[in-house]
């Protein structure tokens, strides 16, 4: 219907209801017979309808086409009174004001909004399909704005806003005969690969920790240096074998399987 914004679909003059009657001339001055006319029949034909979108509507169809898009206008703005929108009128008028209030800020808007898209970045952080119905979203708005990014130009920023290590999935994305949803597709596929890689690693990575601090955490073992001992999990200065300060003085039930609740025997 943007004809009837931008006033190319012109409003149709109203056609005339009847063919005129000549006057009669008399044939001398000294006739008196009475003057002769011609009379013409008046033929009354119905307009063919045309369709909706018709750019030679009726008178009738064109009413209706601009009522109609008048009241989208008025839908789809608060308060037009306020804004100084004008209402009054046929559509095209309406559509007039809009542009002389609003076309200034209407291209900073989606400059704005495609700097934002440009500008999002990806992090390991992020859900990768959260991140790609994220970007769709910011460039159907751009383009709903009246940016002109294309399919190629949303792709290369997909692909500049993956970080660094992302590069070997990246580079063969550049050719020009790979659409978006093409190269979409291929990084989700990379994406859970390497996602199920770096689970994998980590997990072996956790494990060899685990082992590693288990061992550290464990009591060194302890060796006697007593010739006369050779016996682990004490040094020798707590040795009770001949040939330490200790020498003999065996704790009750030392050497038997019962331990201390053994009695003692002196040598």
């Amino acid at each position: 219907m943007f004809g009837y914004l931008d006033g190319s679909i012109k409003c149709p003059i109203t056609p005339s209801t009847a063919a005129p009657i000549p006057t009669a001339k008399a044939t001398s001055a000294t006739t008196t017979a009475p003057a002769t006319a011609t009379a013409y029949t008046t033929i009354s034909t119905a307009p063919t309808e045309t369709p909706w979108d018709s750019e030679t509507p009726s008178l009738k169809e064109w009413k209706i086409c601009d009522t109609w898009t008048l009241s989208l206008l008025m839908l789809n703005t608060k308060n037009s009174t306020g804004l100084e929108i004008n209402i009054d009128d046929i559509a095209a008028e309406a559509w007039t004001s809009y542009i002389n209030t609003y076309e200034k800020a209407y291209n900073m808007t989606w400059l704005n909004a495609e700097q934002i898209l440009q500008n999002t970045l990806y992090t390991d952080r992020i859900d990768f399909t959260d991140f790609i119905i994220n970007m769709r979203i910011k460039w159907s708005d751009t383009r709903a704005l009246g940016s002109k990014i294309n399919d190629k130009d949303f792709k290369d920023i997909i692909i500049s806003s993956l970080p660094e290590s992302w590069s070997s999935a990246t580079a063969p994305l550049y050719d020009p005969d790979i659409t978006s949803a093409d190269a979409i597709a291929c990084l989700q596929i990379w994406h859970t690969k390497s996602h199920k890689t770096r689970l994998t690693n980590t997990g072996q990575n956790t494990m060899v920790l685990h082992t590693s601090t288990f061992r550290q955490g464990q009591k060194p073992q302890l060796v006697c240096t007593n010739p006369n001992c050779h016996q682990c999990s004490h040094t020798i200065e707590m040795c009770y074998w001949p040939g330490e300060s200790k020498k003999g003085q065996f704790f009750p039930g030392f050497g038997k399987r019962d331990g201390i609740r053994g009695s003692a025997t002196s040598t």
